[in-house]
């Protein structure tokens, strides 16, 4: 009788007379933060007054906003301004009191954006209406479209890079190969973490220079921050 030999398989990775080291999972996290200098500013005027004449709450108001509105219309057709809106128009009555006596007031608001792109004009702007009576003035800064779309992109590359040299160098002081990608995570993403609170935060500021004659307005946003952050898993 002639016997089939048997069939020979291959040891499992791990076992066998010479077991090599079981493989290791390395979950790090990446970020990346990109500076850039503020290329849009957008000024916000809010006007608005109340009293207890409601005729005279609503002449006020209209009277500024007008004046608000064509001083944005002319910095848009010099080229100052790239855009301006006014889409926000509010008008309330409320009761107050005068010696536990009910009154009836009124009051009436409006505001005004306009993006710029010439600091220079925008700071003078800001001074010349920042005294007109009703008026409040606030200053945002942010980047143009398309680079905050790049920078977006360099910070996301940057982040995976950043991943990866942690990965690298933990596999190095475990005297492990080179690591092995096997997932990539946005925040939020990963399966069974809550996403704690990120973005890309910007910030920047507006620093007014009184000094001896005409009153200016002295400009240096902060740089713009695009950020990126993400989690990843390599086996070494």
């Amino acid at each position: 009788m002639t016997t089939a030999p048997n069939a020979s398989t291959a040891p499992t990775p791990g076992t066998g007379p010479n077991p090599g080291p079981a493989p290791i999972t390395l979950a790090v996290h990446g970020d990346a933060t990109i500076h850039h200098p503020a290329e849009r500013g957008t000024v916000r005027v809010v006007v608005g007054f109340r009293g207890k004449d409601r005729q005279t709450i609503v002449r006020s108001t209209t009277v500024v906003h007008e004046q608000i509105v064509a001083a944005a219309k002319a910095h848009e057709q010099r080229g100052a301004a790239t855009w301006w809106s006014a889409d926000q128009v509010s008008f309330s009555s409320y009761q107050d009191y005068q010696k536990d006596v009910p009154v009836a007031r009124f009051r009436a608001g409006a505001s005004v954006e306009v993006k710029f792109r010439d600091f220079r004009a925008l700071a003078d702007w800001v001074l010349e209406i920042g005294g007109i009576d009703g008026v409040a003035v606030q200053v945002t800064w942010a980047l143009t479209e398309s680079r905050r779309v790049e920078l977006e992109r360099r910070a996301r590359v940057d982040a995976v890079r950043d991943a990866l040299t942690r990965a690298t160098d933990y596999a190095a002081s475990l005297d492990r190969p080179a690591p092995r990608l096997v997932a990539v995570y946005e925040p939020g993403l990963r399966p069974d973490v809550v996403a704690s609170g990120g973005g890309s935060p910007m910030s920047a500021r507006m620093m007014a220079s009184p000094s001896g004659g005409d009153a200016a307005f002295e400009l240096k946003p902060a740089d713009i921050e695009v950020t990126a952050s993400v989690t990843a898993d390599f086996v070494v």
